[in-house]
């Protein structure tokens, strides 16, 4: 069969066929035509049917038409989907020929026709009167013993689900979950259960979330990942104990829902506890970039990891970590050592998931590996890993290597982060290769670099290599470069011996921003 052809001659074609009554040609023809029937939906036509558009869309709804007049006959319904899930411009269609079709007894219930209804529930507002008929016509469908479709049916259950309101789709939900079996697992943890926890109140998702704690064979966890804070919270202790077993018994394909979950019920695990469920081994890129994403997602559910609250300045200027629960993590005997290393050495992802780790927990024994991470080739591990080290108060061999790169890069966001690691660290340098270092492409960065050297001089002004209205990141760029240069306390800076004498009779004023060389 030559569709080319066909689709050059689709008027005569179509034509000829419907006076044949040849439903099966035509549903052939239909299935073998989806990319003809979406780009005919979208007006981006080939020059082949510009002249004759109009014609070919007249034809395809006249061929529906002829389709759904005659929907008794099976050989009709795939004729029917194909152009109900290819063909967009469908918004003035009267869809209630087709509901009225398949409510009749004498229709045969057929995959296709199942899908073609699923996808008018799908895409119409379905009045009162014609969502009562096609419920009444599809629940008796969702026995699994006596129909063979039966998940298509509850798929069309669901899509009127999604679009009712108030009382009626409370009840909906509840006829959901009671025509649950297990032969339609995938699609209740897919679909069904996540609509029906984000959707409904707790007094429907708790005793719900209970009952399948209570089936040993179910994966409770793909649902719990989606519980509210308020529901897990009314929970009974033998279902979090439960939930707890699951997770302590994952393997790593049920290890990433066990930590949403752990997310979403805080109360489960200490921090401890989290790290010492991690299972490494086997575990491919994939995974462990999912397992990754789940941590992070429960390190931001706790308060405790908040990076503002985890330093004290002493007086040597540098950071004290005040974190009681992360100073080991890099230790020999830390049982998430292994982890972190697979998360530096796999890929790209896995990297930038490890600087959002350190980020949240920033153990000082990470420092020397998000140094190294400033040398990969990618911008984006990168300036996440500039974003871990915003959490550190660093060493002065270090704040080089951040100038270094903030020098060497052209990436707003880039020097953006660089910025604020120089933000934190506000004690002076004493280096003489970085005391007079001038950081480029922003008006603000004499002045700041004059407040970290221990002998602020004279100096020409910075020379911009870049348009400050180029970027998004430009402005914020420029507040924060103003924060730190304006934002140092003098106060409790340890200052060069030689610096002592001429800070104690001159303290040191706030200079004024420099204006950009217009030259």
């Amino acid at each position: 069969m030559d569709m080319t052809h066909i689709h050059k001659h689709w008027v005569e074609t179509m034509h000829a066929l419907m006076e044949k009554e040849n439903c099966q040609k035509i549903s052939i023809i239909l299935h073998h035509s989806k990319r003809f029937l979406s780009l005919m939906s979208i007006g981006g036509t080939s020059s082949t049917y510009n002249s004759y558009v109009e014609t070919i869309r007249q034809s395809i709804m006249e061929v529906l038409s002829f389709l759904v007049a005659k929907i008794h006959l099976e050989s009709t319904h795939q004729g029917v989907y194909e152009i109900l899930d290819s063909y967009k411009l469908l918004d003035a269609y009267d869809y209630a020929p087709v509901l009225n079709g398949y409510a009749s007894p004498k229709v045969e219930p057929t995959a296709y026709l199942l899908r073609a209804v699923a996808k008018v529930v799908e895409r119409y507002d379905l009045p009162q009167s014609l969502t009562i008929l096609t419920l009444n016509r599809t629940i008796p469908l969702t026995n699994p013993s006596t129909c063979p479709v039966s998940e298509l049916s509850i798929r069309i259950v669901f899509g009127i689900y999604a679009k009712a309101t108030g009382e009626h789709r409370a009840k909906l939900a509840l006829l959901l979950v009671g025509l649950f079996k297990r032969k339609h697992t995938d699609l209740y943890l897919a679909k069904i259960y996540p609509s029906i926890m984000a959707n409904e109140p707790d007094t429907f998702t708790v005793p719900l979330v209970e009952k399948l704690a209570q089936i040993e064979t179910f994966p409770v966890l793909s649902i719990t990942k989606y519980i509210s804070q308020s529901a897990s919270s009314k929970l009974s202790p033998e279902t979090i104990q439960s939930i707890r077993a699951r997770i302590e018994q994952s393997t790593d394909q049920t290890l990433v829902d066990g930590l949403s979950t752990i997310a979403q019920i805080p109360q489960l695990f200490s921090y401890a506890q989290v790290v010492a469920i991690f299972n490494t081994s086997k575990t491919s890129a994939s995974a462990l970039f999912k397992k990754a994403a789940a941590f992070v997602e429960w390190l931001e559910g706790r308060a405790e990891t908040s990076p503002s609250t985890h330093f004290v300045c002493s007086g040597s200027g540098l950071g004290e970590l005040t974190c009681h629960h992360c100073t080991a993590i890099f230790s020999e005997s830390s049982s998430q050592k292994p982890f972190f290393f697979l998360l530096s050495t796999t890929t790209d992802g896995t990297r930038i998931q490890l600087c959002r780790i350190l980020y949240l927990i920033h153990p000082p024994e990470a420092i020397p590996l998000l140094i190294d991470l400033l040398r990969h080739k990618n911008i984006r591990v990168k300036w996440n890993s500039l974003r871990a080290l915003s959490s550190y108060y660093l060493e002065e061999k270090d704040l080089s290597a951040v100038i270094a790169l903030y020098q060497a890069t052209a990436y707003d966001k880039i020097r953006l982060w660089a910025l604020k690691v120089l933000e934190r660290n506000t004690q002076p340098l004493s280096s003489p290769e970085l005391t007079r270092t001038r950081l480029q492409f922003l008006s603000e960065s004499a002045p700041l670099m004059d407040s970290l050297a221990p002998n602020p001089g004279p100096t020409t002004g910075p020379v911009s290599n870049t348009d400050p209205d180029s970027s998004p990141y430009t402005k914020e760029i420029e507040e924060t470069a103003k924060r730190v240069y304006e934002g140092i306390n003098f106060k409790f800076l340890k200052w060069p011996e030689q610096a002592n004498e001429e800070l104690i009779a001159n303290p040191p004023e706030k200079k004024k921003t420099l204006k950009k060389s217009t030259k």
